[in-house]
């Protein structure tokens, strides 16, 4: 049977959230299994399923005409994901027509933890670690961005927006920008969840309180997130880890043709760097706000990066599908 014609079951235990974030579903929670049909074509039906623990027993019912293709997220808790992988194998002694397909996008991710588990093919998508991956039969394809079916508005709302969970590195920096964002007089929104949990940095979330709605966002939901993406003039790539350009805010500008101020020099490998529209700065620097660079914040210019729409999820599922059929031959 042709997996070109197979049933795509994707297993994503990261949340929903980052499942909509990705992937770009429509929520359908029941009660911890999270269930939405989409579809790549009339023909081409498409489930994404999400449980905290092992698998549904949803999971186990299928037809034996037909071939399924498993994707399962790897990057997480390494015992549910185990746990998920020992059924899928019992699953596809039973049906042969089952292929077991793993992929993470975490550049620390350690695939000796999953020493002893069954996979037909396996994909990761950090691209300046692909050719390391790929001397050990690891293939390279991009995670998928999902832009929720928005398009960038005119109206700009803020000038910038940055959105991440907090850590203490990372708060400080965006702490250090705030107050340069004040002196200038840049309007940025700020989205830093659980900052509450660094009492280091308490005294100055105190001080931009005073003037500011920060960082009093725990979370965003997927809608708003992107919706903000298309409102704002400039999007801060404020990482948590050195030097990581791959993360949404990066596509998002590309995307939705924004600005981007960036702390990680490797955004130049990506194929859509544009030096006019896209800053490399260090955001520990008390002083990287320069005027010139504060002017350019503010200045509202057309854009177009020229995205291909490469990063969209039917991209991603066509990929597996392709390297799938390679495997055979």
């Amino acid at each position: 049977m042709s997996d070109d014609w197979a049933e795509i079951r994707h297993v994503n235990l990261s949340g929903e959230m980052y499942a909509r974030l990705v992937f770009g579903e429509d929520d359908a929670a029941e009660q911890n299994y999270l269930q939405v049909k989409l579809f790549e074509s009339a023909d081409h039906p498409r489930r994404l399923f999400s449980a905290p623990s092992l698998l549904d027993p949803r999971f186990r019912v299928f037809d034996r005409r037909r071939s399924y293709i498993y994707i399962v997220s790897l990057w997480g808790d390494v015992q549910v994901r185990t746990s998920v992988l020992k059924e899928l194998s019992t699953l596809k002694r039973k049906h042969p027509n089952i292929k077991i397909v793993g992929y993470w996008a975490d550049p620390a991710f350690d695939l000796g933890v999953y020493d002893g588990c069954e996979f037909d093919l396996l994909v990761q998508s950090v691209v300046e670690q692909a050719e390391a991956w790929e001397k050990k039969g690891v293939r390279t394809v991009h995670v998928p961005v999902a832009s929720l079916g928005a398009e960038a508005s005119h109206e700009i709302t803020h000038d910038a927006f940055s959105i991440g969970n907090a850590t203490d590195l990372r708060l400080a920096r965006v702490l250090n920008s705030e107050r340069q964002f004040h002196l200038h007089g840049i309007d940025c929104f700020w989205c830093v969840a659980r900052p509450e949990t660094f009492a280091s940095q308490a005294q100055r979330i105190t001080e931009v309180q005073a003037y500011r709605e920060f960082p009093d966002r725990l979370s965003m939901p997927p809608e708003d997130t992107v919706d903000m993406c298309c409102h704002v003039n400039v999007l801060l790539n404020i990482s948590r880890l050195p030097n990581s350009y791959q993360t949404n805010p990066s596509y998002y500008a590309i995307m939705f043709n924004k600005k981007l101020i960036i702390d990680s020099e490797k955004i130049r490998e990506n194929t859509y760097f544009d030096p006019r529209y896209m800053k490399i700065v260090d955001f520990s620097d008390p002083e990287w706000l320069t005027a010139e660079l504060a002017e350019w914040m503010k200045t509202v210019e057309p854009i177009d990066y020229g995205y291909r729409g490469e990063w969209e999820p039917r991209v991603f599922y066509r990929a597996i599908r392709s390297m799938l059929k390679e495997t055979k031959q």
